[in-house]
């Protein structure tokens, strides 16, 4: 939605706050995949340093995935 408007900031508002409902319940996947969409947000906002930040954050969080989908998680963060 917010790629098509190029409202990048209402994105980022409303990305942080799904981030942080999936951190509250710790619900990792989730968490994961609203991580890297923040992280391309970041980049749209020319913002690489808080991008850097989010995405390592992310694959950190890798490990705390039942081990089945920890590969395919870790290719997909690095890919975005």
């Amino acid at each position: 939605l917010y790629s098509n408007t190029k409202d990048y900031e209402s994105a980022l508002k409303y990305a942080k706050m799904v981030v942080e409902a999936y951190e509250k319940e710790e619900n990792y996947h989730p968490l994961i995949r609203a991580m890297a969409n923040l992280n391309n947000i970041y980049l749209k906002l020319n913002q690489p340093e808080k991008s850097l930040v989010i995405i390592n954050k992310a694959l950190t969080l890798i490990s705390k995935l039942p081990q089945e989908s920890q590969s395919s998680e870790t290719i997909n963060i690095r890919s975005w």
